[in-house]
């Protein structure tokens, strides 16, 4: 997943002096945040941005990250964090600066600090132009806080129990895919719609919409029937996990 994110801000510099730390926010739900120095000396500013730091405000976790931005023509004398914490690389007037070997997960909520890198110009009143910070969400499934789901079971018929399962997305973003797993005592078959699988062992049944999405807010419900041996079927402990 990669999307922009632009700059909402508007930034005084004066010579030798530290500015506050700004934001960048993308539609991904990550944001960059630096704190600036500017010192003149034979008229040249070396800029410094740091520390910057990476957040990751989704549901689920990052497991690579990276920020874009635009230099001045003249930028000179660019030094790097070190290659554990992050790696940069130049192209024209962008830069590009990557998590490094070391530092590349970061958990839903946390961030990242990265430290040590400026660079030299002419230049007066530099700001980060053409921002861009995207990164690359887990796509392994997880508990997300705001999505929950209720399964209940029916009056068994037969051999075989009705169920009706509702999974609400309260979690603020939407979620790509999830799977649902209800406690069983015994072994079970299952109907399912189309774009669900399940299965079923003598102590879960697990259903799995991995490319059935819910949008933030929204809820998905499907009625299926169960066939299996137990006489009675508690389904309170069902539960639910989902991915970006």
């Amino acid at each position: 997943m990669v999307s922009a994110g632009y700059a909402l801000f508007s930034q005084n510099l004066t010579i030798n002096a530290t500015t506050d730390i700004v934001s960048y926010v993308s539609n991904q739900y990550m944001t960059v945040t630096y704190t600036k120095t500017a010192t003149l000396a034979t008229g040249l500013y070396t800029y410094k941005l740091t520390p910057m730091v990476i957040k990751n405000n989704g549901v689920t976790g990052v497991t690579a990250w990276q920020v874009k931005f635009t230099v001045p023509t003249d930028m000179s004398a660019m030094a790097c964090p070190t290659a554990t914490t992050a790696s940069c690389s130049q192209a024209g007037t962008t830069v590009t600066i990557t998590n490094g070997t070391g530092n590349a997960t970061i958990a839903t909520g946390a961030t990242r600090s990265i430290t040590g890198f400026s660079f030299k110009s002419a230049t007066a009143a530099y700001t980060p132009q053409n921002v861009i910070i995207s990164g690359t969400f887990a796509t392994t499934y997880t508990a997300i806080t705001g999505l929950t789901v209720v399964a209940v079971a029916g009056t068994r018929s037969g051999s075989t129990f009705p169920l009706t399962v509702t999974i609400s997305n309260n979690s603020g973003q939407p979620i790509s895919g999830w799977k649902v797993t209800v406690p069983t005592t015994k072994t079970c078959t299952s109907t399912v719609p189309t774009g669900v699988t399940y299965s079923c062992t003598t102590t879960v049944l697990t259903y799995t919409g991995a490319a059935v999405a819910i949008a933030a807010g929204a809820q998905y419900q499907f009625n299926t029937t169960v066939t299996t041996t137990m006489t009675t079927w508690t389904t309170s402990g069902a539960a639910v996990t989902g991915k970006a």
